[in-house]
């Protein structure tokens, strides 16, 4: 999806394109104003100077500060995004973001120019709607079959660093074990 947008914003450069990956392992520094900072951070770049109403922004609230707060930095997001014809923004994995629903409604006011895709496991779909009640959903599910092949591409990948790490009845249970217990999601 992100290359198809990439490929879109080089035709179109009132475009702006951001995306972030949501990550379990980084659930401290991943807060909601990080991740909009993150974005605004990318849009910035994408624009010719910085908006005087960003700078303006920060000089009135950082208080000798580095960091915004909530408030002030989805208020310059919205600036920001004003900018620009259209707006895409990918959150990759949603669900690992430690409070969704406050990311979710925050980005709800940046623009109605902004189009948001998320990718998240099955329950992201009822937080998704109630901030964004007409959205449009697309069920995507990988099949058993794909998930073996991958876990047998990493054994793989570990064999040839060291043949003897496992043989085929290990590899057997594990591609069993990770597959019965993967719902549909690629590890």
């Amino acid at each position: 999806m992100i290359d198809y947008l990439e490929k879109r914003k080089a035709d179109n450069r009132n475009m702006g394109l951001a995306f972030v990956y949501c990550d379990y392992r980084d659930q401290v520094q991943q807060t909601t104003e990080n991740i909009i900072g993150a974005i605004l951070k990318k849009l910035l770049t994408q624009l010719p100077s910085i908006l005087p109403e960003v700078v303006e922004i920060w000089k009135k609230h950082s208080n000798g500060r580095q960091r915004l707060g909530l408030f002030q930095t989805v208020e310059a997001l919205c600036n920001v995004c004003k900018l620009f014809t259209t707006v895409f923004l990918c959150v990759d994995a949603l669900d690992e973001c430690a409070d969704m629903l406050t990311l979710l409604t925050s980005l709800q006011h940046a623009a109605s120019k902004v189009h948001l895709f998320t990718t998240g496991r099955k329950h992201v779909r009822d937080i998704v709607r109630q901030c964004f009640k007409n959205t449009k959903m697309i069920h995507i599910e990988a099949k058993i079959s794909d998930i073996q092949i991958l876990i047998k591409k990493r054994i793989d990948e570990d064999r040839t660093k060291d043949p003897s790490l496992m043989n085929e009845a290990l590899e057997h249970d594990i591609t069993e074990k990770i597959s019965a217990f993967s719902n549909g999601m690629l590890v």
